[in-house]
């Protein structure tokens, strides 16, 4: 599976050595992790509806 890290961006603090290093500087692929860890697991959130059969407010609105 192929993932797309170029997503995990944001502000960066070099000067600041290992106390400037955020989430987004360590995260990783579990292909590529080394060492035990934290595993983030997610989908995009427009799948979510489908894949657990619910139904938006906007849906549950006009249905009233």
């Amino acid at each position: 599976m192929s993932i797309d890290l170029s997503v995990w961006t944001g502000r960066n603090d070099p000067e600041d050595g290992e106390l400037g290093s955020r989430l987004h500087n360590k995260v990783q692929s579990a292909e590529e992790a080394t060492h035990p860890g934290t595993m983030i697991l997610g989908f995009a959130c427009d799948e979510a509806l489908p894949a657990t059969k619910a139904v938006s407010a906007h849906t549950m609105d006009r249905q009233k």
